[in-house]
């Protein structure tokens, strides 16, 4: 990619290829491990689309002032009802944004098995596909490591990080798209990004 192409906006650098653009705008949760590149993958997705919103459903998770639960170092009935309450609030926005033509990718981090509940009690009706990311246990682990946006030793996560990679590349997730999310955004997003379009195309 030349220099001056990386100001061009990816929806225009896809409409100059003959690429076609979705109508319709998808619902996309983007899930997987901690450390797994969701955040950095979910938002360089949502910029395919000339309308769209990215909800990290942690961003919602960080509004609370005191009392907050973390899932570690344990997880308890008020980590899952929080947990509950910030991915029904992020369905709800998704619902407002989809309504108003928007495509709308949700960023979190559950168990695929999570995932498929929470789609099925908030968000059932929508047009959503799943995207995992399966990272390799070691490749997850080292992210984690030389992650500077925290602001705590993100060490404490390595369990977590290790039992939910694991859960994801062991999973059998019949209807998801997969990546293990090893190369370059761009691509790995270009990948997505067909898969929806392929979807969309046999539903049509």
């Amino acid at each position: 990619m030349e220099k001056d192409e990386l100001h061009v906006p990816p929806v225009a650098r896809l409409r100059a290829t003959g690429a076609k653009i979705l109508r319709m705008p998808p619902v996309v949760i983007v899930s997987g491990s901690p450390a797994s590149g969701k955040s950095t993958l979910a938002l360089a997705l949502a910029r395919r689309f000339e309308r769209s919103v990215c909800i990290p459903v942690d961003d919602l998770r960080d509004w609370v002032v005191s009392g907050r639960a973390d899932s570690f170092p344990e997880w308890s009935e008020e980590t899952a009802l929080q947990y509950a309450i910030a991915e029904d609030a992020a369905a709800d926005l998704a619902w407002r944004y989809h309504e108003s033509g928007f495509a709308v990718v949700l960023d979190h981090c559950r168990l695929p098995e999570n995932i498929d509940l929470w789609v099925e009690r908030s968000l059932h009706g929508l047009p959503v596909s799943r995207v995992a990311l399966a990272a390799p246990v070691e490749t997850a682990l080292l992210r984690n490591a030389e992650r500077s946006n925290k602001s705590f030793d993100t060490s404490i996560l390595d369990p977590m990080v290790r039992s939910l990679a694991e859960a994801y590349i062991h999973a059998d997730l019949p209807g998801w798209i997969v990546t293990p999310n090893l190369g370059n955004v761009e691509e790995e997003v270009d990948g997505v990004y067909r898969a929806l379009m392929e979807r969309t195309e046999s539903s049509a």
